[in-house]
This record gives C-alpha cells, sequence and structure tokens, in this order.
C-alpha cells in the first residue's frame, strides 16, 4: 500500500473513534434503565438492537432477518424474535350517497363508464344474483357496477373500442381483466377457386378439351390439400378417395352433366376424369370434395355443386363449413356459396352473372345469404376463413382463400389484478451498507456506486465521462445509469473542486439537486449549484433513496489510484452524511396467488360464457383478486364474497362478416355490449343494512377499497361514509393517507390495537371503527408472529 494511503487509513481511523467514544457515551447513558422484554447484554437490558450495539462498542445497529456486509451478528438474548402486527382499514371522511344507475366512484356524473347497481337493500336476506339475461330476477341485498359504454367496432373516434390479441376490458382499477390472449393458429393454406381455359384433354380423352372452359378449385400449399369424393360421382372409377392439390369442374358435353377432373399427382401430374354429376331440376346438392389441410379435413369444408346446368347462370359451387364447436357448428351458418356464369346446358364463362367483373351476388355468406362480392377489404368467417379482397379477386372470377389447419379460436384470459395484497408505507432509519475502496481494488458487482474524483484519477469516472471539459473551480454532481446499477460521480477538475461538490451533497436539503447533473461553483464563499440539462433515467431530487435496497444502502464510494487525500475525505463525508438518513420507504407486501387466471378457447361468434365455454360467474376460487371475507357487523360475523357476472354471457368474439365490421378485416375481435360485464359485492348471510350507523357502519371491500356503509336512505341508495384501503402494518409502520400519518403503535394479547393519527393516540377493540382527526381507523385483525431476526452492528472498520 502506499504511503499516502496509510496515512489517509490514519486519518479516517481517528475521526471515527472520535465519534464512536461520542455516540457511545451518549447512547449508555439513555440505555441504563432496564425495560420489561428488552435486551440483555452482560447483565444490562436495552431497549432495542440499536442500544444493545452502542453498549458493545459498535456505532449503532438494527435488528434484521439476516447481517449485511459490514455489521457483526450479536450474541446474547435479542428483543425482535416476537412481531406484532395487524390489519387495520383506514380512510378519509367523504360523505357520498350512491344511488342505482348512478356513476360509480370516480367516474364522469354526466357521462359514466361505470354505473352502480343497487338494489333491495332494505331487504333482510342474503343477495342471490344467480340469473344470467335477467337481472329483475336478482334478490336480496345488491351492490354492484356495470359498464354503460359499448365497443362494438374499431371506430378510432370512440373511446372505447372492440379489442383484438393484445387487448383487454378490465373493471376498474384493472381489478379483474378478460383479456384476448391469443389465437389458437397461425398455420394457414392457400387456396383459390378460378374461372378459366384449361388443358383437361387426357381428363376425357378429348382433343378439343386442351382450352376447356371451367372452375379450378387449387390447394398451393399441401400437394394433398383436397380430396375427392367418390360417394358423390357417377360413372366413376375411383375406388377410393383421392387426394390432389387440383379439381376442375366442367360441362361434360351432355345434358346436365358435369365432369370431374384432378390432377394425379401420381402420374405425371395428368388431368383425369375422377367421375360425373348429373345437375339437374332435382335441386340435390353434390358432396364433390372436401379441404383437407391437416385438422381441417373431413366435414370441417365440404365442397358441394348446387343447382342445375338447365337453367343458365343457376349452378353455384359451395363451401358447406361446419365447425367443431360453437356457433359455428351449426349448419349453413358459415357457408360461402360461388354463383358460377354458364349458359343452359353449356360451359362456364366466369363467376357470377356478368364474367370478368365483381357482383355482390356473387359470393354470399351464412344463413341469411349475406351479400359479400362487393367487399373491397379482406374478411373473415366464422371457421377462420380469410376471403381476400372479394371485389378485386371478383373481377377477375377468383374468389382467393386463406384456410387455416384447424377451426380457429380466441384465448381468452380473465385475470386478477397482480398488485400486492397489501402496501404498507414505513419510516424507518438506515443505519448500514455504505463502504469505500480505492479503484484498483474495488469489487463493484451489485453494489450501487459513489464515484470520487475526475476521470484523471478515477479510472471509472473516465469510462462513464470520457474526457473531462470543465475548468479549475467547476465540479459536477452527475447521477447515471452504470450497466444496470446507479452511479453518482462527485468530481472536480481539483481536488478542492470535488471537496467543494462533496461538501455541497452533504448538505444536500439546502442545495437545489434537481435533473440527472449539477454543475457546482463558488461565489465569493457561497456554493453554487445549477442544473446542467441531461437526459437521465435517475433524478438527483431523490438524493439518497435511490440508494437503499431491502432497508440499507446499498453504495460503494470509489475514489482513485491516483486521487489526493481530499477525495477520500470528502467520500467518507457523504457516506457519513447518508449513514443514519432517514427516509420513506414504501414496501409492498405482495402475497403470491395460487391461482391468478383461468383461460378458454372461445369459438368465433360465440359469447365467451356460451354453454362450454367459462361460466358466466366468475368467483374468489377462479380469480385471486376476488375475495372470500366475513364482515363483522353489529357483533355478528357474515360471510361476504366479490363475483364478476357475465350477464347475457359477456363480450363475444366476432369477426368482418359475423358484425358487419369490415374494418375488421381478417382479424378476429373481442366485443362488449352495454351492461354484459358486471362485479357484485354478494352477501352469502342474512344482512339486515338498515341498521348501518356512523358508529357501527357496514365496511364492504369493494374492488380493492374499503366502503364504509353508514346508512340506506332506501331500497336502491345507500350512504358512505368513508372510502378507505386496508393496510397490514408491524408495530412502528406508518401509513400516510391524506397527508396525515397514521402509525400502530401497539398490539395486545387481546386483540387491541394503539393507534396513533396525526399525535393523537387511541386504543381500539376488536372490530371497532373510529373517526381520529378526521381519519377513520378500523380495527380488523390483530398478528402475534416469529420474525427470527438478530441485532446486526454495524462495524465501522469496514470503511
Amino acid at each position: 500500500m502506499r504511503y499516502w494511503h496509510l496515512v489517509l487509513l490514519f486519518i479516517i481511523v481517528v475521526l471515527i473513534a472520535f465519534s464512536l467514544s461520542y455516540l457511545s457515551l451518549s447512547r449508555l447513558t439513555t440505555a441504563s434503565v432496564a425495560v420489561s422484554g428488552s435486551a440483555v447484554y452482560k447483565g444490562l437490558a436495552y431497549n432495542d438492537c440499536n442500544d444493545q450495539c452502542v453498549a458493545m462498542g459498535y456505532s449503532f445497529g438494527g435488528c434484521k432477518n439476516k447481517c449485511s456486509l459490514g455489521e457483526i451478528k450479536t450474541d446474547g438474548k435479542i428483543n425482535c424474535t416476537q412481531g406484532r402486527s395487524a390489519e387495520i382499514i383506514v380512510g378519509l371522511k367523504a360523505k357520498e350517497t350512491y344511488s342505482d344507475g348512478e356513476a360509480y366512484v370516480g367516474e364522469d356524473k354526466k357521462d359514466p363508464d361505470w354505473i352502480w347497481v343497487v338494489n333491495g337493500l332494505t331487504t333482510v336476506d342474503n343477495s342471490d344474483i344467480f340469473d344470467v339475461t335477467d337481472d329483475l330476477k336478482h334478490y336480496g341485498p345488491i351492490i354492484g357496477i356495470k359498464n354503460t359504454f359499448r365497443a362494438i367496432d374499431i371506430d378510432p373516434d370512440e373511446e372505447f373500442v372492440a379489442k383484438t390479441v393484445g387487448g383487454d376490458f378490465c373493471l376498474p382499477g384493472n381489478f379483474v381483466c378478460i383479456k384476448f390472449n391469443s389465437t389458437n393458429t397461425n398455420d394457414y393454406a392457400s387456396y383459390k377457386i378460378q374461372y378459366g381455359g384449361f388443358d383437361l384433354s387426357n381428363c376425357r380423352g378429348n382433343a378439343s378439351w386442351n382450352d376447356k372452359s371451367a372452375i379450378q378449385i387449387r390447394s398451393y400449399d399441401d400437394a394433398d390439400g383436397l380430396k375427392i369424393k367418390r360417394s358423390g360421382l357417377f360413372d366413376t372409377n375411383l375406388t377410393v378417395d383421392i387426394k390432389t392439390d387440383k379439381l376442375w369442374v366442367t360441362y361434360n358435353g351432355s345434358a346436365t352433366f358435369a365432369a370431374l377432373c384432378y390432377e394425379d399427382n401420381n402420374d405425371n401430374n395428368l388431368a383425369k376424369l375422377a367421375g360425373t354429376v348429373k345437375l339437374d331440376a332435382s335441386g340435390d346438392d353434390f358432396n364433390i370434395a372436401e379441404i383437407n389441410y391437416k385438422q381441417t379435413s373431413g366435414d370441417n369444408i365440404a365442397i358441394d355443386l348446387r343447382g342445375d346446368f338447365g337453367t343458365a347462370d343457376n349452378l353455384k359451387l359451395a363451401l358447406d363449413i361446419k365447425g367443431e364447436e360453437g356457433l359455428v357448428s351449426n349448419e349453413n351458418v358459415d357457408d360461402l356459396v360461388i354463383a358460377l356464369s354458364h349458359s343452359a346446358n353449356g360451359d362456364f364463362d366466369g363467376l357470377g352473372i356478368t364474367p370478368s367483373s365483381s357482383e355482390a351476388s356473387e359470393l354470399l355468406w351464412g344463413s341469411n345469404s349475406t351479400q359479400i362480392g362487393k367487399k373491397d377489404e379482406d374478411h373473415l368467417s366464422l371457421y377462420g376463413i380469410i376471403i381476400e379482397d372479394p371485389d378485386s379477386n371478383g373481377a377477375a372470377d377468383t374468389v382467393s382463400l386463406e384456410i387455416p389447419a384447424k377451426q380457429l379460436e380466441a384465448q381468452i384470459v380473465i385475470t386478477g389484478a397482480l398488485t400486492a395484497d397489501v402496501l404498507k408505507s414505513k419510516t424507518f432509519q438506515v443505519l448500514s451498507g455504505g463502504y469505500m475502496s480505492v479503484a484498483s481494488e474495488a469489487s463493484i458487482s451489485g453494489k450501487n456506486l459513489l464515484l470520487l474524483g475526475g476521470p484523471v484519477v478515477n479510472s471509472y469516472t473516465k469510462e462513464i465521462l470520457g474526457e473531462w471539459t470543465y475548468k479549475p473551480g467547476e465540479a459536477i454532481v452527475e447521477l447515471v445509469d452504470y450497466d444496470g446499477q446507479i452511479a453518482l460521480i462527485v468530481a472536480g477538475t481539483e481536488a478542492e473542486d470535488t471537496v467543494r461538490a462533496a461538501k455541497a451533497l452533504s448538505d444536500y436539503k439546502k442545495y437545489k439537486f434537481i435533473g440527472s447533473a449539477v454543475l457546482v461553483t463558488e461565489v465569493g464563499d457561497e456554493i453554487v449549484v445549477e442544473q446542467i440539462k441531461k437526459a437521465g433515467k435517475y433524478k438527483l431530487e431523490d438524493y439518497p433513496t435511490f440508494f437503499v435496497k431491502d432497508t440499507n444502502y446499498n453504495i460503494l464510494a470509489v475514489y482513485g489510484d491516483e486521487a489526493a487525500t481530499e477525495d477520500a475525505l470528502a467520500g467518507l463525508d457523504v457516506l457519513r452524511t447518508i449513514i443514519g438518513t432517514k427516509v420513506e420507504v414504501t414496501v409492498s407486501e405482495a402475497i403470491t396467488p395460487p391461482q391468478i387466471s383461468i383461460s378458454e378457447d372461445v369459438p368465433l361468434g360465440n359469447n365467451i360464457s356460451d354453454e362450454g365455454f367459462f361460466e358466466w360467474l366468475i368467483e374468489d376460487d377462479d380469480i385471486a383478486s376476488l375475495k372470500d371475507y366475513v364482515l363483522t357487523y353489529r357483533g355478528s360475523s357474515y360471510d361476504v364474497h366479490d363475483l364478476v357476472l357475465l350477464y347475457k354471457y359477456g363480450p363475444s368474439i366476432q369477426t368482418s362478416l359475423s358484425s358487419s365490421e369490415d374494418d375488421y378485416r381478417r382479424n378476429p375481435y373481442m366485443e362488449l355490449e352495454r351492461g354484459r360485464l358486471r362485479y357484485y359485492n354478494s352477501f352469502d348471510d342474512s344482512i339486515d343494512l338498515t341498521k348501518a350507523t356512523s358508529d357501527r357502519a357496514v365496511n364492504i371491500e369493494f374492488l380493492g377499497k374499503v366502503l364504509s356503509i353508514t346508512s340506506v336512505p332506501d331500497a336502491n341508495s345507500f350512504v358512505v361514509q368513508s372510502i378507505a384501503e386496508k393496510y397490514l402494518l408491524d408495530v412502528g409502520d406508518t401509513v400516510i393517507v391524506g397527508g396525515v400519518e397514521v402509525s400502530l403503535v401497539d398490539v395486545d394479547a387481546t386483540k387491541r390495537v394503539v393507534v396513533e393519527v396525526n399525535k393523537t393516540k387511541s386504543i381500539l377493540q376488536p372490530g371497532e371503527n373510529a373517526w381520529i382527526n378526521d381519519i377513520q381507523v378500523t380495527n380488523l385483525k390483530t398478528f402475534f408472529h416469529s420474525q427470527q431476526q438478530r441485532c446486526c452492528c454495524f462495524n465501522p472498520l469496514a470503511i
């Protein structure tokens, strides 16, 4: 080690020793009185771990699960193995009357998206919400909300629109969301049905058929994409059904007969005769083939000939479509019918009535024969068939299709909020976590950095900043993201400039540190701090809380190998200011739910809770954010649970054809009609809400909030005294509600709690609700638990 490092170490040790002597003497004076239940060390009782650590010769300490680097675990009995907690409700006065049909909390009263559903509140009974199509049959006390918006198109001028893959409909606060997560297949094959002249001379052994007018059906991606059905043919030589990728329908030359030719993939791709079909006035349908692409096979998409040759333009080619489940499994619902142009007992000459032009009636869809031949965008059928630009393709006497490998379905996921069940905010004294190292010996992995000195003396500063552009008398304090770690640079042109910047940082409450970087100079004897406009991920106004990790400072001060002694002392000064700084940290105590979502594949055209898919009542055993809880009211307990009602079977999955919304094009969308998404707080036990008063409020948990109901004026309205949140606090924890500190002071064995609100303490009995300095507090539950923690004493020699 260099000589000047020894000098520096001596100076640091002297400074720390002086500090320790003062701290130890002062703390021992206050720790000399025995306190019941406190820690014992060498016969003396101490009020907390900090007292015990000071008594042992350390600067300070804390009670933790695990000691950090630079801390020492004490021996002897400790005082923090028994934890005490309480679940309390804290809320502000917000006296409001809510009535059936009025805006929900926080909604625009004139144009709400969610409104209250309130009925039967004067009925002494339990809630009965077991009807999916008629809410007039719901009985008992009903408190819920429903959507008033409609999302049935994708008009950019509308606030609420239908949702395709990735979109969702959510209850307020995202308490429960219904998400269109994905589709069950992205595997498609191309097919075309088109009129033209083809060489079919080998099909009939007729040389004149070398340019025969015909309707070709072709599979482009699968050589076996079509299967010819021999059972639908006359005078056929086929002994089995034949698979091919090309199929032709043409006039056979004799009255009312069509010839069916196919390409033999096993015999030089020659066109061969499969058989004939008699198409006369009997009007029978003839199944001539099937689409045969992976799971789309059999009767999923049958190819039929309908009508007769004896009347001009009376013959049709139909795709008889039938899905495996859902609406599309019914006959005719999703059929595509193509009109063929031909003379009476004569050759084909195109599609529709007028060849080489598109006509609305030449392509029909569904049981109502909806005309789609003039649609000039892609469309999607209920099976999942993409019909590509019927207008342009129709003008070329073509129908172009993309056919899925199986029936297309929408994967719908219903999920609960992923936020923590408990959110508590507490102010604590940070006691450890600051260390110093010379740059060449620094182990920076996993630590946030305080870099002291400019690029000339500190290699880390040089790596981040590059060339130094500042003048003598100038220094910077800059906050940067260094490979995922926070690095706070305190650097000056000269050593005294670095010291000046460190001094300003140590007194950061006096100086204005804003943005991600500031320039520190001196005018006379005054330090001047000015913002440098730089874009940064972190902000200096959050100093020093961005260094906090797991209730400790995770910070390593690094000074350069060539640094002056002043750089190291500046770092020590900053660290000594940070260590022990009181900061407020919000700690989320997350409870991992056993199940956070449910999912179903829903066929296109169906509501998501039609029979066979989601249940129309979603309850707490389905979604973790929906709760089943016990309500304590007037000395009695009542079971209550959340539920989501998919009224009239909830959202539906639609296509451009089923919804007549052309802008959907080739994508399926989830639509939501008014009133179909609802949330209720359901009382499982008979309850009399009319006896609610300010002193004995009914505290229901509603969409993650706590509504304190204090009166029921009539069957369709209720009065709320406060809207509150639930908190799980350890003794000593504090939450901020409406700018007021609410602290849990103590919990006793009889389940009473001591709560302090704005310096006023009150004792609350189990279940008691009270107003303390205009803050409502309710004692819900208390807990005693083992924390298995130790006293961890800070070791000053780590610096």
